[in-house]
């Protein structure tokens, strides 16, 4: 279920629309998206003022779940199909920048003129990136671009499948680096991946405000406390009480972060754990922490940011999550995010080239104040070098 805090996002950073509520059905919106019909959307970003609002509260108020498609008819009217080919996720949108973003390299990328854009995109993989692409989709149309993106927010490891495998999507976003199998897997079926790091993230583990024994973690503490069955199992000082986990579900990157860095060499066992629950929506994971004094869980640091005053961060290995601990890569979950494009689509496809420069020219303006790090300058300069090597530009 999508929950109503995304549609409160949304509604915040669109113009106003009207939208009514009868017998639980979404009523009329003030405005309409009418620049397509018949455009389908898993989990649809970008929409305009009207359209996202009636999409949301379709969504928030009808009780639609995360796997519904949504299709503007001929007369701009929403109706709905069932699609079971895409698992979609509910996501905060991020708030727009309101503090001048942090440098974003000395190389400049080609300009394109938005208006000059034509065709539409669709990206796929990491909820975790997902609202920073929603914000930089937002912006493009601003400036101009006529086209549509579809962004499906299914996780890294099924953003892999869908994108190597299934051969579908144009930029894939990833919370972790590609694994040697899905780089196989885009090869055999003729896509060259190209990374683009483009900013910097954490996973921070949370507790409830209730819990006054832990404030710090060992590593092998966290692998313990994800395993053991109550928490004097893991300190006989703690409490004798069962711990209650709420965990990312097997296709999330934050997952494979999670387990790879405390040792845990089958995911599937934190997920199989006792007393543990897992789930696709960073929100049900923060609130099962928040109703229950004896839950743990782990997410990205801008979803943290979304429940700051109702969950605790503890330190892990002595050292909290802060933009020093995390940019120089001492906090122990400190982690890159990524794009992915195929080296012949970025050549071949002018909108994908279009928008891969755009994001890496503004990426740290979306960054600034949404709850991620921004990427090093040097860093994106070096992305920036590459996507010039891959469309044989001489660099300026």
């Amino acid at each position: 279920m999508i929950q109503l805090h995304w549609l409160k996002q949304v509604w915040r950073h669109h113009d106003a629309s009207a939208v009514t509520d009868e017998s639980d059905h979404a009523g009329e919106a003030g405005h309409r998206r009418s620049r397509r019909s018949q455009t389908s959307m898993s989990r649809f970003y970008g929409l305009s003022a009207g359209g996202a609002g009636l999409v949301m509260a379709a969504l928030a108020i009808g009780g639609c779940d995360s796997n519904q498609d949504f299709v503007f008819d001929d007369t701009n009217e929403l109706t709905t199909s069932v699609s079971s080919e895409n698992r979609s996720v509910g996501l905060p949108s991020p708030p727009p920048p309101s503090s001048p973003p942090p440098p974003s390299g000395d190389i400049p990328l080609p300009g394109f003129s938005p208006l000059d854009i034509e065709g539409d995109l669709h990206t796929t993989g990491s909820d975790t990136i997902a609202p920073i692409i929603d914000l930089l989709y937002r912006r493009f149309i601003d400036e101009g671009y006529a086209g549509l993106m579809k962004i499906d927010a299914i996780g890294t490891g099924s953003g892999f499948q869908l994108y190597c495998n299934e051969m579908k999507a144009d930029i894939l976003l990833a919370s972790r680096q590609a694994k040697t199998e899905e780089t196989a897997a885009c090869q055999a079926n003729g896509r060259t991946l190209v990374e683009f790091e483009v900013g910097k993230d954490a996973v921070v583990i949370v507790v409830n405000p209730e819990n006054t024994w832990l404030k710090d973690a060992t590593l092998n503490e966290l692998k313990t406390l994800f395993a053991a069955e109550k928490w004097s199992d893991v300190n006989p000082a703690w409490p004798q009480e069962p711990i209650t986990r709420f965990v990312p579900d097997l296709d999330s990157g934050t997952l494979d972060i999670f387990t790879e860095r405390v040792g845990i060499t089958d995911r599937k066992d934190i997920v199989k754990a006792l007393n543990t629950t897992s789930s696709s929506s960073a929100e049900d994971l923060a609130q099962g922490v928040i109703a229950d004094p004896y839950a743990i869980s782990f997410f990205s640091y801008a979803y943290y940011n979304e429940y700051s005053e109702d969950l605790i961060p503890i330190a892990i290995e002595g050292i909290k999550a802060t933009s020093d601990s995390v940019a120089l890569g001492q906090y122990p979950f400190s982690r890159p995010l990524y794009i992915y494009v195929d080296t012949t689509m970025l050549r071949q496809k002018k909108q994908v080239e279009a928008f891969t420069s755009f994001l890496l020219t503004h990426v740290n303006w979306a960054l600034g104040d949404t709850g991620y790090f921004p990427a090093d300058p040097a860093t994106l300069d070096r992305s920036k070098a590459k996507f010039y090597e891959i469309l044989g530009y001489d660099l300026p």
